[in-house]
């Protein structure tokens, strides 16, 4: 659902999906990396890298998650 809702420019609504996602999945680090994803359009790059983190706990070789947050980190400085 969160995925349908940002194909559909309803990014605040994707958001709370996700999130209820992370609630019933929380091991899934996709979940994280599309809330970070989420939060970077949003401007908000502290909750993005925080978001990207966690993913990275979860999976340590996801490449997505590293490239995101070093790209967030340039941002956040």
């Amino acid at each position: 659902m969160g995925y349908l809702e940002f194909v559909n420019g309803e990014s605040q609504l994707a958001l709370e999906y996700y999130k209820e996602a992370a609630k019933y999945d929380s091991r899934n680090p996709k979940t994280y990396v599309n809330i970070g994803n989420l939060y970077a359009m949003m401007g908000e790059s502290k909750i993005a890298i925080d978001n990207y983190s966690k993913a990275l706990v979860l999976d340590t070789t996801d490449g997505i998650a590293f490239y995101n947050r070093a790209n967030e980190k340039m941002i956040f400085r």
